[in-house]
């Protein structure tokens, strides 16, 4: 012990030796981590930009900095005071500092072309199946996390259509820095009922579908198919309460008993819903969120509410919406803007219905179409949708930061710039309380106290 006592005191000597300001080089960082590996240093950093986004209020700041240590934030306010002898200052200047984004809904390991109706898209899961090795999907899979990343998602929840536990492997990697990409939160193969989103399959290759989903007929089965996801270490369970187009749909008892399984283990259960029968009947199972809700009756909406579920509606903007009709053939410009004028009123008379609803609502894009955007800014897209239906910025960013870190758990210390959360920051160009188009424009990106994007 007294032997050991002297090198606890020689390291001390050593350290504080090193430490002054003239020695502070990195030559003399390296040598001390070669010498004694144990002693890790963390950068502390100051960012400073004329505006700021309070998600945890919902309102907007300005002259606010941000004191990040390690991978943690360790003081939000005007004026912090920092040791700048071990604090790098970064004046960001005319932009606006924010929580990382995330995005509850991504789709990372399936692209399909653009489709005029929902109806394509069993074609689309096949195709990523029979054409595509495991190897390539996770390669493609690898390339749109990174793009989610540079767009400013520090963190995606992925529901999905990623074979056999892809996404949990691609979840660990990025964890363990093997590849680039944002926080994920996965689901492995949604469970289903017979068919899975496979439409018009022919019978003799209804195998595939145990390729993408996990198909359950019974209680027994759904509680199976439960406990092997729990033993994959999945961070979410979806389940589809209805597989259009095949309309095969799995009862209310098959839903509570996976959902009842799921929460004693201590997992979350999201719901693939549609239609009205299938929200219906995905809050009457007390599942804790529903995807999509396209159709939804008032009775249903009030419903969600007074249980709390969570809603994540998918949509995405009229950018997007022009690509597919020039796509399919409609050059007239014309014609092109009353048809995009008569979808989006619809859409947005849909997306302001949920706003005003007050139900609990995160963001999510559910993108995974082939355009012109990079994945990550056609997911962005989602959010233009929002600011098309005229949903206030100040709300939407919530939707899109803390309500959606709620939904992926309670104590997930994401969605807030806030003393004690993780340096999950991004930046956009500008004032984006007077311009809320510019969160298109991010110039910025901080996940876990590094930087990986800096324009």
């Amino acid at each position: 012990m007294q032997r050991l006592r002297h090198v606890q005191i020689d390291c001390t000597q050593f350290y504080a030796t090193f430490s002054h300001a003239k020695f502070w080089t990195m030559k003399y960082r390296i040598l001390l981590l070669l010498l004694f590996p144990a002693i890790a240093f963390s950068q502390d950093m100051l960012l400073k930009a004329d505006y700021f986004y309070d998600s945890e209020n919902g309102k907007f700041l300005q002259d606010i900095e941000v004191h990040v240590k390690g991978n943690k934030i360790a003081a939000v306010g005007k004026d912090l005071k920092v040791d700048l002898t071990k604090t790098t200052v970064k004046d960001l200047g005319n932009v606006t500092l924010l929580p990382g984004l995330i995005d509850a809904h991504t789709h990372l390991f399936i692209e399909e072309e653009l489709h005029a109706t929902y109806y394509g898209f069993g074609e689309a899961v096949v195709k990523n199946l029979v054409n595509k090795s495991e190897t390539r999907r996770a390669l493609e899979a690898a390339n749109r996390a990174e793009s989610y990343l540079k767009a400013g998602f520090t963190s995606v929840r992925d529901l999905g259509n990623s074979g056999i536990y892809q996404d949990v492997d691609l979840r660990d990697a990025i964890k363990e820095k093997l590849v680039t990409g944002p926080r994920m939160f996965v689901s492995g193969p949604g469970i289903a009922a017979i068919g899975g989103q496979l439409n018009k399959m022919n019978i003799k290759y209804q195998h595939l579908e145990e390729e993408e989903y996990e198909i359950v007929t019974g209680a027994q089965e759904a509680i199976e198919a439960i406990r092997r996801h729990v033993l994959m270490k999945v961070d979410v369970i979806k389940v589809y309460a209805d597989n259009i187009p095949n309309r095969t749909m799995l009862s209310v008892e098959e839903l509570q008993e996976l959902t009842k399984e799921a929460k004693r283990f201590g997992k979350r259960v999201t719901a693939h819903a549609i239609t009205n029968q299938a929200v219906w009947n995905a809050a009457q199972a007390n599942v804790d969120c529903i995807e999509h809700a396209y159709v939804m009756a008032d009775s249903t909406l009030a419903l969600i509410k007074k249980k709390g579920i969570y809603l994540v509606p998918t949509y995405s903007s009229r950018n997007v919406s022009d690509q597919l009709y020039t796509k399919y053939g409609i050059t007239d410009t014309l014609r092109r803007k009353k048809i995009l004028d008569r979808s989006q009123k619809r859409q947005s008379t849909q997306l302001f219905r949920l706003y005003d609803s007050g139900a609990p609502i995160a963001f999510g894009s559910d993108f995974y179409s082939k355009t012109s955007f990079t994945r990550g800014e056609a997911a962005k897209q989602g959010i233009v949708a929002w600011l098309e239906a005229e949903v206030p910025i100040e709300t939407l960013l919530q939707y899109a930061t803390i309500n959606a870190a709620k939904l992926i758990g309670e104590k997930v210390k994401l969605g807030v710039v806030k003393k004690g959360y993780y340096a999950d920051i991004i930046a956009v160009s500008g004032n984006l309380e007077k311009d809320p188009k510019a969160i298109e424009q991010c110039v910025f990106v901080m996940k876990n106290g590094k930087i990986v994007r800096l324009d």
